[in-house]
């Protein structure tokens, strides 16, 4: 592409369906994400997806065999299987061993998670330290989903910053 030509933005219809059953499939098993959907949608006229930081989805051969015909990349800079799609605007999946005691999940990303725990009355411990690059709160949920709420300023890693 030469320098200063525009980007020719293509339709990842693919990619964003796999993400979109992926939420569609943890909005079922958690219920306050569907919830928090519907105000998504409602109050800020919203995509709960646009929300999401990262999917957590058990590891299975089928399915980076999907990610990789949706265009799907491996994350490079990280010791975990996490993809991204380098065309579009889609949360990064992040590959889980089935036998995790969360296996499947969501990530949501906020400003400051204090404030997001307090405004939707969850519970839930902080993992990092204030201003880091990468903190995250695990909010309790009844199942065997992981609903994540985490703060990102700058770090493309999974794991908490001390």
């Amino acid at each position: 592409m030469e320098r200063g030509a525009p980007f020719d933005w293509q339709r990842q219809a693919a990619a964003e369906q796999l993400c979109l059953d992926l939420l569609a499939h943890q909005v079922q098993e958690i219920p306050a994400l569907g919830r928090l959907q519907q105000k998504v949608r409602e109050e800020a006229s919203g995509r709960l997806l646009d929300w999401i930081d990262h999917l957590l989805a058990p590891d299975s051969a089928p399915l980076r065999q999907t990610l990789e015909v949706c265009g799907f990349l491996r994350q490079p800079d990280t010791d975990q299987p996490a993809y991204f799609h380098p065309g579009a605007i889609l949360p990064r999946l992040v590959l889980t061993s089935p036998d995790a005691p969360a296996p499947a999940g969501v990530a949501l990303r906020v400003e400051s998670i204090a404030d997001f725990l307090q405004l939707h009355r969850f519970s839930a411990d902080l993992e990092g330290d204030p201003s880091t690059p990468f903190r995250r709160a695990r909010v309790t949920v009844p199942g065997g989903s992981a609903l994540l709420v985490v703060e990102r300023r700058g770090s493309s890693g999974y794991d908490p910053t001390p």
